[in-house]
């Protein structure tokens, strides 16, 4: 199942935008510029490598996210209670018509690379906030190279181990194994996220 999708970019929740600068300054990268998703309640600070990107996102609106599909503040609330992941994956690639089966439509009201764009949520976003948040991004008549941060002109990390990921696993106590393209759930006594086997996003 899902063997056309690739990681595009990994976020984890933060408490607010000075703690995703002091995260993002202790893994010894350079925090962008803000990006607000608009009518979604969310903003977030991203870390850019050639391939992929890091992304620290936070609640900025509870009035926006209550109005909102996704819900996010309910993602914020479980991590904050210690009873949700505060990491999610998102993909780019394409979905066969079986697998779009597990998963909710959801149009952004903010533009990704100056595009208009769908998101498809996996089911599991709505119904186990344990697991991370699942989703697949798609712009019409677009390559996964499209997505490449390189390609769309903005400054990358100079980190030849993160210009791509290709291996990107979450290590859990709780949830079962499972594979989603190049990420994959594995069992392991304390959880934590790790890609390309060395960097852990912590």
């Amino acid at each position: 199942m899902y063997e056309n999708l690739e990681v595009d970019h990994v976020f984890r929740i933060v408490e607010d935008d000075t703690d995703a600068i002091n995260k993002i300054l202790s893994l010894g990268f350079s925090p962008s510029e803000i990006g607000e998703h608009t009518e979604q309640g969310t903003s977030s600070r991203l870390i850019f490598f050639e391939k992929n990107f890091l992304e620290l996102i936070y609640l900025r609106s509870r009035e926006e996210s209550l109005k909102n599909f996704l819900k996010f503040h309910q993602r914020v609330d479980n991590f904050r209670n210690k009873s949700g992941s505060p990491y999610g994956i998102g993909f780019r690639g394409e979905l066969s018509e079986i697998e779009k089966n597990d998963f909710e439509l959801y149009q952004p009201q903010y533009n990704l690379y100056g595009k208009s764009f769908t998101i498809y949520m996996h089911s599991s976003y709505f119904t186990n906030p344990e697991m991370p948040a699942i989703f697949l991004m798609e712009i019409n008549n677009s390559t996964k190279e499209d997505f490449y941060p390189i390609n769309n002109g903005f400054s990358c990390e100079k980190d030849m181990s993160l210009n791509q990921f290709t291996d990107v696993k979450l290590i859990s106590p709780i949830l079962k194994e499972e594979s989603f393209g190049n990420f994959q759930i594995q069992k392991g006594d304390e959880e934590k996220l790790l890609i390309n086997g060395k960097f852990s996003f912590l």
